[in-house]
């Protein structure tokens, strides 16, 4: 029968192979970014642009968010889509007002990692970070509902209006592990200044 000693030495030896596998798993695994690599994004944006409605009475408001999906053309360049859903409801007790989007487009990512390393003689690990700038091209939508018993505002119920959305943004993605990281952008992004949100990868 093994004493308390050896099983914990046993324990270690263990924990300590699992780690070391998983670490040279990792350093011969993909890089953060590279050719053929088909990422989902998700996330919530901050510093809203252009979306000021509803600066009296109580307020209620829905998390900006935003949804990409990236495919790898080559080992400098991604293209996919975007989504992305907001609303706010507004006004004084019995006179609500409420406001939606929704804006979808395609988007294009240059990913500078690699570059910046070989251009500036940086040493960025490119197995875990992926620097890109980004530019997006979509529509957004736009409507306006009010639940209340002012003629004079009726107008506003059932409105809808949209606009063409070019958005160009800088980011960077940190990989905990080839499959799995996380996102900062900033910029005009999809709804504001800056965005964060979770990245898996395929």
């Amino acid at each position: 029968m093994l004493k308390l000693p050896a099983i914990l030495m046993l324990i270690c030896t263990l924990s300590w192979s699992s780690v070391s596998a998983q670490e040279e798993n990792y350093s011969q695994g993909k890089l953060a970014y590279e050719k053929g690599d088909f990422v989902i994004n998700a996330g919530i944006s901050f510093g809203l642009i252009g979306y000021g409605y509803g600066y009296y009475g109580s307020r209620s408001f829905s998390v900006p968010l935003t949804a990409t999906v990236d495919y790898g053309a080559t080992d400098e360049f991604s293209f996919g889509g975007f989504i992305g859903y907001y609303g706010t409801s507004y006004g004084p007790k019995g006179n609500r007002y409420g406001f939606r989007n929704f804006s979808f487009g395609a988007q294009g990512t240059f990913h500078a990692t690699a570059i910046m390393n070989e251009a500036f003689d940086m040493d960025i690990d490119e197995k875990k970070v992926d620097y890109y700038v980004r530019l997006m091209l979509g529509y957004e939508t736009f409507s306006w509902t009010y639940n209340g018993k002012s003629y004079s505002d009726f107008y506003y119920d059932n409105q809808t209006s949209g606009r063409l959305v070019f958005a160009p943004v800088l980011g960077v993605r940190y990989m905990f592990n080839p499959n799995l990281g996380v996102y900062v952008e900033g910029g005009r992004g999809t709804y504001g200044y800056l965005t964060l949100g979770l990245s898996v990868k395929f």
